[in-house]
């Protein structure tokens, strides 16, 4: 319920800033009683028409069904924002590489 709830949350989001109940099912190739009953609380959502809203309405599903990220991820996720593909793989082998060197000095 809570993702459907979240889900929700967005839907009234993106009605107050112009999209129309109409235009959101015809997008989402959802019927409109699914979106009805979604929006009532009295459906819930397969994951095939869970990915069709959040790409509909621009959302992370991640952040959907898991929330903010914390502060620590967060500040990585900033510093990793704007870098290319390649610096990405670089660091996440570097740190992937370091906390097994933590876990193995910590064993011994």
């Amino acid at each position: 319920m809570y993702v459907v709830n979240k889900v929700l949350d967005y839907i009234f989001l993106y009605w107050e800033i112009g999209y129309t109940f109409l235009k959101q099912q015809e997008q989402c190739f959802l019927s409109v009683s699914f979106i009805a009953d979604l929006e009532l609380g009295n459906t819930g959502t397969r994951l095939e028409n869970f990915i069709r809203l959040c790409r509909l309405l621009d959302l992370n599903a991640d952040y959907v069904l898991f929330g903010a990220p914390g502060d620590a991820v967060q500040r990585i996720m900033d510093l990793l924002r704007d870098r290319d593909e390649e610096t990405v793989r670089v660091v996440e082998r570097t740190v992937e590489a370091l906390l097994r060197a933590l876990d193995e000095q910590q064993t011994t």
